[in-house]
């Protein structure tokens, strides 16, 4: 095995967040350009004064906005692309890595369990993290949501439902779980991968829910061995949370705190059933 420096396991751990994350801030700088240049050719041909126009700082951060699904989805999949082939370079070294192999190597069963602990415990734990003081205080989740989840159901639920969650896997799982395994070990990978995807998430509330939900994530992996468990499970949230918002759910859970009280309790009830039988199977 080549030897590593303390510096150099770090900068292994931390560069691929911190990679997707220029990922997506060059996505948003390149997309913004072309988005701000076209409208003000288009508005000065139209004999209006773009820049100088009242109001045009709000009419392009609107339009920044309209397009965020679109900057996410480029970013997830240039992310995608990158951290599948440095995945696979990470395993080949090892041993065979591929998508036929992931599939031999987890049951239809358990991947639909991690599918429903999905559906169950991670909305009960974000209903619960929810009420909880905390939004605003680093970052804000109601202004990430807003921007996340402005567009139609189904290209939200393509992008958000399933291309991220099988970029952050790669990344938090993939990569940062299996290089903290083989320099420390299986509960220390858990902890950090599952931390650095809080952080990453820049805001205290998501970040908080990010970081159970991703404790979860990773004992799964560890758990059945494939990748595709804790996929399947933050394929489930996403899911859901655009279900959520974009049929109103959301809305109605939040107007009537009995109701709302009532979901987190059945979800995290069911929840912890199905985690509970998972570590006894």
């Amino acid at each position: 095995m080549k030897y590593e420096s303390i510096e150099q396991k770090i900068l292994r751990i931390i560069y691929p967040p911190v990679l997707y994350l220029f990922i997506c801030i060059g996505t948003q700088f390149v997309v913004s350009t072309i988005l701000i240049s076209s409208d003000i050719k288009n508005t000065d041909v139209a004999g209006i004064n773009a820049s100088a126009s009242a109001g045009y700082m709000d009419h392009i951060n609107k339009m920044i906005a309209e397009h965020s699904v679109l900057m996410n989805c480029i970013s997830a999949t240039i992310g995608l692309i990158i951290f599948g082939i440095i995945l696979k370079k990470d395993f080949t070294s090892e041993k065979d890595f591929s998508i036929k192999k992931c599939l031999k190597e987890i049951k239809i069963e358990n991947l639909l369990n991690a599918y429903g602990i999905g559906l169950t415990a991670a909305t009960g734990i974000s209903l619960f993290v929810s009420i909880l003081p905390i939004d605003n205080i680093i970052g804000s989740y109601e202004t990430t949501s807003e921007l996340l989840l402005n567009g139609d159901f189904i290209y939200l639920f393509v992008v958000l439902g399933i291309i991220v969650p099988l970029t952050e896997e790669i990344i938090y799982r993939g990569l940062i779980y299996n290089r903290v395994k083989k320099y420390l070990d299986v509960n220390k990978a858990i902890l950090i991968s599952s931390l650095l995807f809080g952080i990453f998430h820049f805001n205290l509330m998501q970040g908080v829910y990010a970081f159970i939900i991703g404790i979860i994530m990773g004992y799964l992996y560890h758990k059945y061995n494939s990748i595709l468990a804790p996929v399947a499970l933050h394929m489930a949230v996403n899911q859901l949370t655009v279900i959520f918002n974009c049929t109103g759910i959301s809305n109605a859970l939040n107007g009537n705190i009995i109701i709302y009280i009532m979901c987190m309790v059945i979800s995290l009830a069911i929840g912890v059933f199905l985690i509970f039988r998972t570590i006894k199977s």
